[in-house]
């Protein structure tokens, strides 16, 4: 395989999961007032929209971290990590 191929399946995924992405987001964003108000409930009609919008604002933040892997770490022969 060629690294021509690659750049081709590497730019394939970007757009596909941009367009994805993309499509969450205005998704969310047209249903941003239902899932207030089934959500939020309460005050008012403006609050529950933000507060809508602040939980997907707080789940798309780039301050989220992976999941750690739960393998094991390697010993020394005496049991002590490297």
């Amino acid at each position: 395989m060629s690294s021509q191929a690659l750049s081709r399946k590497a730019v394939v995924a970007v757009v596909v999961g941009n367009w994805l992405e993309f499509y969450d987001f205005l998704a969310f964003t047209f249903f941003a007032v239902m899932i207030g108000r089934a959500f939020f409930p309460g005050g008012s009609e403006f609050g529950s929209l933000l507060s809508a919008l602040a939980t997907f604002g707080v789940a798309s933040s780039p301050g989220r971290s992976a999941p750690r892997s739960s393998a094991p770490t390697r010993t020394e022969p005496g049991g002590v990590p490297r």
